[in-house]
Formats: structure tokens, sequence, C-alpha cells
């Protein structure tokens, strides 16, 4: 007996063409179903059902078929999905199948940060929620970090990283970061409060003006004073120099 395709491209449908164990799609991994009860030799007509179909990768799918990993209980309409490793103990990490309900819930946060134009209380409290527990792997498992993640959607991914854990402070300190303030606002608030200290930069001291004169004169250095996230919307590398930051002298890490 042959396989039904039928069968087997509605359970790609069912799963989205994602790998039901890590989440990759068909767009960046071989996509493939595989009966969780087998089907024998010849192939039996009443297990080649869409019930009895999970789609997983190739590598996930060799774990299984080598005995790695095993698929204990499979019940797609019942929303049950046990994985287990060789002694047949439950595997720890989240399975897609289970983070696929926290990702439709996280795609309209995303679409909302955008490209992080105003750090706000309500943005902050966007990009906690992905950062938070590694929530954004259920809309990219295969990034590498919440940088990486947020990299790949061209965000200004340290700052995104930054006011995520800046949030999460807040939270620690049972202090709510209105919806409305701004970042520095709300930063400030910490650090006037007591609760974060000044936050320390490296400083280059020159030996004399000359030294700065000369680079400012080759065109290849700009002088500014901003605001961290005016630096920040720069897009361009720039070097704190404490003196214009108001920071004490014992800062400085070296001379030039």
């Amino acid at each position: 007996m042959s396989r039904s395709e039928s069968v087997r491209q509605e359970a790609l449908a069912l799963d989205g063409h994602r790998c039901q164990v890590c989440g990759v799609s068909a767009d960046t991994a071989v996509i493939e179903v595989h009966h969780v009860k087998a089907l024998g030799m010849g192939g039996s007509d009443e297990r080649d059902t869409v019930e009895n179909c999970i789609t997983l990768c190739g590598k996930c799918h060799q774990d299984v078929e080598n005995g790695k990993r095993w698929i204990q209980e499979w019940d797609r309409v019942g929303g049950v999905f046990v994985y287990c490793d060789q002694l047949h103990k439950p595997v720890a990490s989240a399975l897609w199948f289970h983070r696929r309900k926290l990702a439709e819930e996280l795609a309209p946060i995303e679409a909302r940060i955008q490209g992080l134009h105003m750090i706000d209380g309500e943005v902050a409290s966007d990009l906690w929620r992905l950062w938070r527990d590694d929530a954004y792997k259920a809309l990219d498992p295969e990034a590498p970090s919440f940088v990486g993640y947020a990299a790949a959607r061209g965000w200004d991914a340290r700052r995104a990283a930054s006011m995520a854990r800046l949030y999460d402070r807040g939270k620690e300190l049972e202090i709510d970061w209105p919806e409305r303030m701004t970042a520095p606002d709300f930063r400030r608030q910490l650090k006037n409060a007591g609760h974060i200290e000044a936050r320390r930069f490296l400083a280059l001291a020159f030996r004399d003006g000359a030294t700065v004169e000369r680079l400012l004169a080759c065109g290849d250095v700009q002088w500014l004073r901003a605001t961290d996230d005016e630096l920040a919307e720069l897009g361009q590398p720039v070097v704190r120099i404490g003196k214009a930051f108001g920071l004490p002298k014992e800062t400085s890490d070296g001379t030039v």
C-alpha cells in the first residue's frame, strides 16, 4: 500500500509546515511527516491517518527513527504531545507543539514594536514579554539569542535587550513603568529612588587639546553631546568621552 499524499499534505497544513518538536519551518529545513504508530510491513490503511501523523524536521525525525527520542503520547485534537529521551523521561525543553499558542499571542506584540522609534512603557513591556523566559523562540526557534532575534528583525538589538532588562528591573522592584513614560525618564526615576547606580562608561583622556583638534580636523571624528537614546539612533560607532558626560575622573580607563 502506498502512503496517502492527501493525508501527508493535510498533516503538513495542520502543523503549519513546521517541526512540532523544534519549530523549524519548511523555509529553513527539510520537513517530513512521521507516523507515530508505525505502519508496519506493507503499510496499514488504518494507521495512515492524519491523527497518527506528525510533522518533524529531518533531524528530529532521525532522532525518533534511531531511538534517540521517543514519542510517548500524541493527540493532535486533545493537544497532548509527550516527547521523551532514550530513558523515556519527558524532554524538559518546551516543544513547538505547545509553544504555538504563545507564538500566536506574541505575533501582534512583535508587530507593535516595529522599529523601536520611541521606547516608552508600553513598548518596553512588549520587549520584556518577548525576552522573558526566551519567549521569542516561539516566534523564531532558530534565533541564537534575544539579541540575535531582534537584529534579524532590523531592530536596535542591544537597545531592545537593554530596555527589556530595565523593565524587568522595575518588575523586581515592584515599580510600574507608565505606558507613556520614556526610557530615560524611567531610568532616572529608578536612579533618583536609589534603586540603580549611575552608569559608568569608558572614558578616553587626551594628553593635550591639540590631539583632539587634529582628530576633529581630519573629518572622521565628530564631537557630539547627546543622550543615550540619541546616540543609539545614530547607527554608527560612538565612543563616549567621560568629560562630556560629567563622569568623575576615576572612571577614565586610559589615555590616548
